[in-house]
């Protein structure tokens, strides 16, 4: 006990404060850490990149249609970021938000129901991009889902975070606008940090639940390795022995 105290003592002057003296102890026999990515390893301070629009969208229409989708008021991170698309916050003053659905992990989507200042009535949402081809029983055209899906994997590709926006038109018909993405950068000790747990012996391992590309362009940037699997490689688990399963994570980066 009074050495563990002493090595709190020592770690409170590193900022790091201790509430519970074993966790020292249990903390010097870790050798895999895993950390999760989003406001861990990177900063959670979210930016709007280029945007990616189908064809006979224009860019602000589809930001317009976003921020009405997004919470103005105590918002996160991802709707902080969408707001600054709008900087003239008079412009929203013309639309009137009557029924807003927020963000949940099954529906992944955001939904708002608008009328402006001539009465009329459309919906906007924002989500994940595959969420949103389909909407209320509305299949997206084929056409749209793959060009989609080929923007997707380009901007995970390099680390952005692709967030789809779609609206109904005057017949109350969802359309697809296109894309906005996100970057999240790391950290700047994050790399440093990893570096010096990995001299100590402790593997260090991410978790996260974007794309998969995401994670290894990330993972990439900080300098860990990019074996990762995502979440279609693991259907079936279940079935799996312990034994695989302890396998697969020791392997994994």
């Amino acid at each position: 006990t009074s050495t563990m105290a002493v090595g709190s003592r020592k770690m409170a002057r590193a900022n790091a404060i201790v509430s519970r003296l074993a966790a020292i102890e249990e903390m010097a026999g870790m050798n895999v850490l895993c950390s999760d990515k989003t406001g861990t390893l990177t900063k959670n301070l979210l930016t709007v990149e280029e945007p990616y629009c189908l064809p006979g969208v224009d860019p602000q229409d589809m930001y317009l249609a976003a921020v009405l989708a997004s919470k103005r008021e105590h918002a996160d991170a991802i709707d902080t970021a969408i707001c600054k698309t709008i900087p003239n916050k008079s412009i929203l003053e013309a639309f009137t938000t009557e029924k807003f659905l927020p963000f949940d992990p099954v529906g992944k989507k955001t939904e708002a129901h608008i009328r402006d200042r001539q009465g009329a009535f459309f919906k906007v949402s924002k989500g994940a991009p595959q969420v949103l081809f389909n909407i209320e029983g509305q299949e997206m055209p084929e056409e749209v889902q793959d060009q989609v899906n080929d923007w997707v994997e380009k901007l995970a590709g390099r680390g952005l975070r692709p967030l789809g926006v779609s609206r109904t038109d005057a017949d109350g018909n969802w359309q697809y606008l296109g894309l906005i993405s996100l970057f999240d950068p790391p950290r700047e000790d994050t790399r440093d940090t990893i570096e010096k747990a990995l001299e100590l012996g402790v593997d260090v391992k991410m978790v996260t639940g974007d794309h998969l590309l995401i994670g290894m362009e990330t993972a990439r940037k900080l300098g860990m390795g990019t074996k990762m699997y995502g979440n279609a490689f693991f259907k079936g688990i279940e079935s799996k022995p312990r034994t695989w399963v302890r396998g697969v994570i020791e392997n994994a980066d």
